[in-house]
């Protein structure tokens, strides 16, 4: 399987891509081949990457003046990976792991291009 690459929330299917179609502004999902102690039961993982300047990791200001965190927990990013689940008919036990902009372990970067 080869990784696919889908910009949330249009679920635009990417084609072509490599490390440098990130955009620090959006949010992806990568359907990747999970290649870590062979488990073959589950052979793929979907990992949701969070721009730092996506609109939901920014700051915004409050009703009443206050600066708060727009930012989606990690269980708000899961939930999002297992509806992405559903919605392209794979099974709900891939595992999901959300990776932050500027903390991307390397076996996320092992599905690029350039990475």
């Amino acid at each position: 399987m080869c990784p696919i690459l889908y910009e949330w929330p249009k679920m635009e299917k990417i084609d072509m891509f490599d490390a440098d179609y990130l955009d620090s502004k959006a949010v992806f999902i990568l359907l990747a081949p999970r290649k870590a102690r062979g488990d073959a039961e589950c052979a793929k993982v979907v990992y949701l990457w969070v721009g730092c300047d996506s609109v939901v990791e920014k700051d915004i200001v409050q009703v009443d003046g206050s600066i708060g965190r727009s930012q989606l927990r990690d269980t708000d990013w899961v939930k999002i990976g297992h509806d992405f689940l559903e919605r392209m008919n794979l099974q709900q036990d891939i595992p999901i792991k959300v990776v932050r902009e500027n903390e991307e372990p390397n076996e996320f970067w092992d599905n690029f291009i350039s990475g």
